[in-house]
């Protein structure tokens, strides 16, 4: 597998939850579902802890920046801003170059949707 394929992966299984989680649990069936060799399931399996600990900063990362761009909405929610972007992350992954912008926009829709928030 190519390097830009493995940094695809190991992206995917920094932002998507599911797919982390279902790797987590069972490395060699998921890994070469998404066409990783027995040496790369391995080398990606052996930084398990890391995967969710990146994910977790990238989501804290994510939190910031979006309160810092709406911080009336921060005001409004108050202790219940960070639980709901929390929840929030997992359904959005931002892919334009003003990915801080299109997180605060997604967010929003996600509170004023069915979000219960």
């Amino acid at each position: 597998m190519s390097l830009l394929e493995q940094q695809h992966i190991l992206a995917r299984l920094y932002t998507d939850a599911d797919f982390r989680h279902r790797f987590l649990k069972d490395p060699t069936k998921i890994g070469a579902e998404s066409g990783l060799h027995a040496n790369e399931i391995a080398e990606i399996a052996s930084i398990a802890p890391e995967l969710k600990f990146f994910s977790e900063s990238l989501i804290a990362k994510r939190l910031n920046e979006a309160a810092k761009m709406l911080p009336v909405l921060r005001r409004l929610l108050a202790a219940k801003f960070h639980p709901a972007f929390v929840a929030f992350a997992p359904t959005f992954n931002p892919r334009s170059l003003k990915k801080h912008f299109e997180d605060a926009i997604e967010f929003c829709s996600f509170i004023d949707g069915d979000s219960g928030y």
